[in-house]
């Protein structure tokens, strides 16, 4: 039920040939460790300069399968939108398409659905619990560092789920920033103009924001990280330590996760409030609170403290766990292989693409999630809503009759 590495590979392409002015595939700089290309989506209407960015990225830990999909979805979702003046329902909730209008004619959107190509490819080909990324690391039986922990904030800081030792899944690798996943999320930080950092996971029902090492405090500036005393391979040396944030931003932070959990809830239904001081919501949770150094979205947030001349006006960074359902299945079913499409008929679609390039089902197995599959079926037969003579509009037409909505 999920895509291939090369399934979302296709389906960016394609949706950067049909909506050239709206979309651009980059190719980022380095390939993955097995020499996969790493793809991100520029999402933007019209030609202004100096935009505020949004970036996105999902695969992180490779087992996590549902999060380069659901980028796909939301890419598709906005790019639908926004082409036919439909409003984005999901589940409970409708978002006006003047709001998807304004979005995509105000930010410039990054979406990289898969940072991490080769670890989803090893799981999606037997090991579904594989977490890190495939380099081998010499001397030892073991391979992959975890992603998550290679970014260049307080990296080596043994703090939490955090660990030096080349077998753990939670391994930080041999240097910083050692591998070319994190590489190409720290060139699309200091390329582009990014003001929201977003790390999708499918862990648990979390919404984290910063800081991840510490816990966070607004009142003495002087304790920042950039003066923390802390070695490599060793727990933080100052165990009453508390990382300094500016109130305004920490505002921030809790304004925008409690925007996320609401939308959640509309969404799906239930919702836990957030607790005061807990950096988590929807449910809080033990592992919501362990100190975990040198994460994605903490170098994103930590960035404009350590070099104060960047050119990034604001420090709105937040992580979200995914808002779609976590499926019943995360590992691959013995009776059933990773295929482009269902061969439910609940599932079947009867669309070509690109005649019918929208035509989606929801998924029998994740209520409230929306699947698509590519590549396409074969050819519809002629005079179906799909067949090869559709137009975009009349397929986003026909995925919405298909999918309920």
């Amino acid at each position: 039920m999920y895509r291939t590495v090369a399934q979302l590979d296709f389906v960016q392409a394609l949706l950067a040939s049909f909506f050239p002015s709206l979309c651009t595939r980059l190719e980022l700089p380095e390939p993955s460790v097995q020499g996969r290309p790493v793809y991100a989506l520029r999402m933007r209407s019209g030609h202004g300069e100096n935009r505020r960015g949004v970036l996105l990225i999902a695969g992180t830990h490779s087992r996590e399968l549902m999060n380069p999909d659901m980028l796909i979805e939301l890419a598709l979702d906005l790019l639908v939108s926004y082409e036919t003046g439909n409003d984005l329902v999901l589940g409970g909730r409708r978002w006006p398409a003047a709001d998807v209008k304004l979005i995509l004619e105000t930010l410039d959107l990054y979406l990289v659905p898969c940072i991490n190509p080769d670890g989803r490819e090893f799981v999606m080909s037997g090991d579904g619990l594989w977490r890190k990324n495939r380099r081998d690391n010499p001397g030892t039986s073991c391979d992959g560092i975890d992603l998550n922990r290679n970014l260049d904030i307080l990296w080596g800081v043994t703090e939490g789920q955090t660990s030096c030792a080349p077998c753990a899944e939670t391994y930080c690798g041999p240097a910083v920033v050692s591998d070319p996943e994190p590489r190409n999320v720290r060139h699309l930080l200091d390329t582009y103009r990014i003001d929201c950092f977003v790390d999708v996971h499918s862990y648990s029902e979390l919404v984290l924001y910063p800081w991840g090492h510490a816990p966070t405090q607004t009142t003495d500036p002087a304790k920042r990280f950039t003066t923390l005393p802390s070695g490599t391979c060793q727990p933080l040396a100052d165990r009453a330590w508390k990382e300094y944030m500016d109130p305004r931003d920490l505002q921030r932070f809790k304004t925008v996760a409690q925007r996320v959990v609401d939308a959640i809830a509309a969404v799906r239904g239930g919702s836990t409030p957030p607790r005061p001081g807990s950096p988590c919501t929807r449910p809080p949770a033990p592992t919501a609170t362990t100190p975990t150094p040198a994460t994605s979205p903490a170098q994103a947030s930590a960035r404009s403290t350590a070099t104060p001349s960047r050119p990034v006006p604001r420090r709105r960074r937040s992580r979200s766990r995914s808002t779609r359902p976590t499926p019943t299945r995360s590992r691959r079913s013995p009776s059933r292989a990773y295929s482009p499409w269902s061969s439910s008929a609940s599932a079947r679609s009867n669309c070509s693409a690109p005649a019918c390039w929208a035509a989606r089902t929801r998924s029998p197995t994740c209520a409230g999630s929306v699947t698509s599959f590519w590549p396409p079926p074969p050819p519809a037969a002629s005079g179906s809503p799909c067949s090869s003579g559709s137009s975009p509009a009349a397929g986003g037409r026909a995925r919405r009759r298909a999918a309920g909505r």
